[in-house]
């Protein structure tokens, strides 16, 4: 992909076994876009794949000028864990550079031990539907027929 598309990254590692570890791709055309026009504002986000090939797929979005999402980088990963997560995070700072964004994700724990290391805690935010849908479930937990207003 690289040969083809002069400026795209990509990223693959191996464990010592040679089994498949880490992946990272960003399109050349996705780091113009995000320097020349896009919002400073990245949206992580992340996935388990369940069909043939197991592991766990983290994706980034921003924003363009007109407020529709334009997409930055993924990563394909064995596992969601601190290292991986880490390490993305790693890569998409390289393509970031020096730019000061404001980074929206989830809340998973690894994630965030990871974005205050490469970004800073000051530019970390948590995305409203994920902080929506775990108030929910902490109800749903909290409040079962016949503990309501207990």
């Amino acid at each position: 992909m690289v040969a083809t598309n002069p400026g795209s990254i990509v990223k693959l590692r191996h464990s010592s076994d040679g089994h498949f570890k880490q992946l990272f791709v960003v399109h050349s055309v996705f780091i113009q876009g995000f320097a020349m026009g896009c919002q400073p504002i990245i949206a992580i986000d992340s996935t388990h794949m369940s069909g043939t090939y197991k592991g766990v797929l983290f994706s980034t979005t921003t924003y363009d000028a007109n407020d529709f999402m334009f997409p930055l980088a993924f990563s394909v990963m064995s596992l969601e864990n601190y290292e991986n997560w880490s390490w993305f995070s790693q890569n998409l700072k390289k393509v970031v550079g020096d730019k000061e964004v404001v980074i929206i994700s989830n809340r998973h724990p690894a994630f965030l031990r990871s974005v205050p290391e490469v970004f800073g805690l000051e530019n970390h935010t948590y995305c409203y539907c994920h902080l929506k849908e775990n108030f929910s479930s902490f109800l749903s937990k909290h409040n079962k027929k016949g503990n309501k207003g207990k």
